[in-house]
C-alpha cells in the first residue's frame, strides 16, 4: 500500500470533520490518502506565520474522519509532505483502521 496525492474533490468527498475556524487561519494546499482511503491527510498553509502544517485523519467508530496526528512549523512544502507521508505510512503499517475518539 502507498500514500498517494489526491485532489481536493476526492478529499472533500470523504467528508472529513473540519473545524469551521480552520479556514480563517489556514488554507489547505495538498491532500493525501492511503490506497484504501482509511487514512487521509492535508497540508495547510498557516496565514498568521506563513509556515506549513499537516493533519492526519482516521475513521472513528462511526466512520467519520477525525484528527489522529499532526505537526506544524515546516518551512517548505517538501518537508511538510515528507513528514505527513511518513506519519501516514507509520499509521498505515500499524494495521489500525478505526481510531476511537
Amino acid at each position: 500500500m502507498a500514500i498517494e496525492l489526491i485532489t481536493r474533490a476526492e478529499f472533500t468527498a470523504l467528508n472529513p470533520a473540519k473545524n469551521p475556524a480552520v479556514g480563517q487561519i489556514a488554507t489547505e494546499t495538498a491532500w493525501f490518502a492511503d490506497s484504501e482511503k482509511n487514512i487521509i491527510g492535508a497540508i495547510l498553509l498557516d496565514h498568521h506565520d506563513n509556515d506549513l502544517n499537516y493533519v492526519v485523519l482516521g475513521r472513528d467508530e462511526e466512520g467519520q474522519f477525525r484528527w489522529i496526528a499532526g505537526d506544524s512549523s515546516f518551512d517548505s512544502r517538501e518537508k511538510a509532505e515528507d513528514e505527513l507521508t511518513a506519519a501516514m505510512s507509520k499509521i498505515e503499517a500499524s494495521g489500525e483502521t478505526i481510531f476511537p475518539q
